[in-house]
């Protein structure tokens, strides 16, 4: 690869941190489990999921049982999603429902990914916007990514982009990794936004430290550009490198377009 040529950026689309099933088929979970996870589908969706995401999935963990100040929260929550993983919406659908009714917000945003997928329920964009209203106004960050991404996708409201980057960057400011790469991508492209790699940087760089392995390629990728950076293929390199180490379990596709990059690059 000649010196002055770009490698392509990564612009991971359909932002959307929802709590049910994906395109992936993302509920494959684990009775057993004892750790609840986001997993995000390669189309962006994200659920609330036990134990471990399936392989095409990215996986965050948002905590263990034994652990999380949320723990009587989230074992109310498990018997839903075990449910889902074997098929049985009715009943995953009773008990969200009935958690959501008492103001569970997990519970709210895992039964507005049923309504936005159509698993269980009719398709109804509406209804799942107005539970991930209610669980965003708890100050859930999924609720508040979720948002971002039915605006962005024109979802159940009119399309608008400005919205959806507000909502996103409500979730980022609160440390939301998911959240803080997808803002930075909208700097990166000037989408909602006047363009600036150096603030797209920032945010990339936020996300990056939480181990999000699409930003880590995302700033291999303006290392390699020169954008908001001078041009530097070693660090571009590094980057590339920690994406593969980080995406490997949590995101296989990163993964393996950064092992494409590192191959791309000047030795």
């Amino acid at each position: 690869m000649r010196n002055d040529q770009h490698v392509v950026f990564n612009f991971l689309r359909s932002h959307f941190m929802l709590a049910g099933i994906g395109v992936a088929s993302l509920l494959l979970i684990s009775a057993n489990a004892n750790a609840v996870n986001k997993c995000t589908d390669k189309e962006g969706n994200v659920s609330y999921q036990t134990e471990k995401c399936p392989n095409d999935a990215k996986q965050q963990s948002v905590g263990n049982l034994k652990q999380s100040s949320e723990s009587s929260d989230d074992r109310e929550l498990l018997p839903a999603l075990v449910a889902m993983q074997k098929g049985d919406y009715a009943k995953a659908l009773q008990i969200l429902e009935t958690l959501s009714k008492q103001g569970h917000a997990k519970a709210q945003v895992s039964l507005g990914t049923m309504y936005v997928n159509g698993r269980g329920v009719k398709q109804d964009y509406a209804t799942a916007l107005k539970l991930f209203e209610q669980a965003a106004k708890q100050g859930d960050l999924l609720a508040l990514h979720n948002l971002g991404s039915m605006y962005s996708k024109g979802r159940g409201v009119p399309q608008n982009d400005t919205t959806a980057l507000e909502f996103y960057r409500k979730a980022a400011e609160q440390g939301a990794a998911m959240s803080q790469e997808v803002v930075g991508e909208y700097y990166y492209l000037g989408k909602a936004t006047p363009q600036n790699y150096q603030i797209a940087k920032n945010w990339l760089e936020k996300a990056a430290t939480q181990g999000n392995a699409a930003a880590m390629y995302n700033l291999g990728v303006m290392n390699a550009n020169g954008q908001g950076v001078d041009k530097n293929f070693a660090a571009a390199r590094s980057w590339f490198r920690k994406a593969v180490t980080a995406g490997e379990k949590s995101d296989p596709s990163t993964a393996a377009q950064a092992k494409m990059m590192l191959m791309k690059l000047p030795q």
